[in-house]
């Protein structure tokens, strides 16, 4: 009878302190590096990446209305405009959470603030964007202004993927497959 009872219960109380302590050696989060990442880390990190993406499908939406249109209709492009602007603000927003949560790695700090500085250019050429969508503003010129914000963005979203191979080198980029972008 006590083996009946005892026995299993015994098994049961090993098999969860093994459980646990397996689960205590791998962390999640884990870089593979050996250090135990915040889970925000990844989670705001993927996060920026879209952001960049979809500033990067406004962008070249606008690209392609531009240069077809020889003159940019003033109601299209203060909305695709804005998306932009929006986009980056809360990219900028998400890697201030990385920066927080990197536990000071100094490559991690390095590819936030080389990310950054890209979005920070687009920022300026998006603001040229906007100044493109006044009335009877040119297609062409438009479209310029929108393939230069294309390029710092081209960079940020270059500069985020080997973000994401530090962070998680076993996982890649898992916003690969959405990046409608690739050439």
């Amino acid at each position: 009878m006590f083996a009946r009872i005892c026995l299993p219960a015994l098994l049961g109380a090993a098999f969860l302190a093994s459980t646990s302590q397996l689960m205590a050696a791998a962390p999640r989060g884990a870089s593979g590096e050996g250090k135990a990442w915040d889970p925000g880390l990844r989670y705001h990190s993927q996060s920026a990446g879209r952001r960049i993406n979809h500033a990067r499908d406004y962008v070249g939406g606008f690209r392609s209305y531009a240069a077809e249109a020889p003159k940019v209709v003033p109601m299209l492009g203060p909305e695709h405009v804005e998306e932009v602007s929006r986009n980056i603000v809360a990219a900028k927003k998400d890697l201030a959470t990385v920066k927080k949560d990197a536990n000071g790695d100094k490559d991690i700090l390095t590819r936030v603030a080389a990310i950054e500085k890209h979005l920070d250019a687009a920022t300026e050429q998006q603001k040229m964007m906007h100044d493109c969508c006044k009335e009877g503003a040119d297609g062409t010129k438009t479209m310029e202004c929108c393939e230069s914000c294309m390029k710092h963005l081209d960079a940020a979203h270059k500069e985020h993927e080997a973000l994401m191979k530090k962070i998680d080198p076993k996982a890649g980029n898992a916003d690969k497959d959405h990046d409608h972008h690739q050439k």
